[in-house]
């Protein structure tokens, strides 16, 4: 009997493989897992994921929630959407200040 008719009738004697219990859930179209409209605690938080320091509010009235926060010595101003939580647009401010 030659090698590869002795590796078929080997593998055809094996017990069948056993399914895994897979779970994934990936959000689709939430951001850190929140889901749904943010409130302004939670967008701060968000801004600080996104890598940020010393975040703080600046306006959380509408839409779309303003903060100011620090990354790598800058300041930026960063939107976050109130629907879903998302960051919509980062504007940084030209005046380096060191630590």
């Amino acid at each position: 009997m030659s090698l590869t008719a002795a590796m078929l009738l080997g593998m055809a004697s094996s017990a069948p493989p056993t399914m895994a219990n897979v779970d994934i859930n990936i959000d689709i179209g939430t951001l850190l897992g929140i889901g749904g409209r943010v409130n302004c605690t939670q967008g701060r938080r968000i801004v600080e994921r996104k890598g940020f320091s010393s975040v703080r509010p600046r306006d959380c009235a509408g839409e779309i929630y303003v903060y100011t926060g620090r990354k790598r010595g800058y300041t930026y101003w960063v939107e976050v959407r109130r629907r879903d939580g998302r960051v919509i647009a980062t504007e940084r401010n030209r005046i380096r200040r060191d630590r």
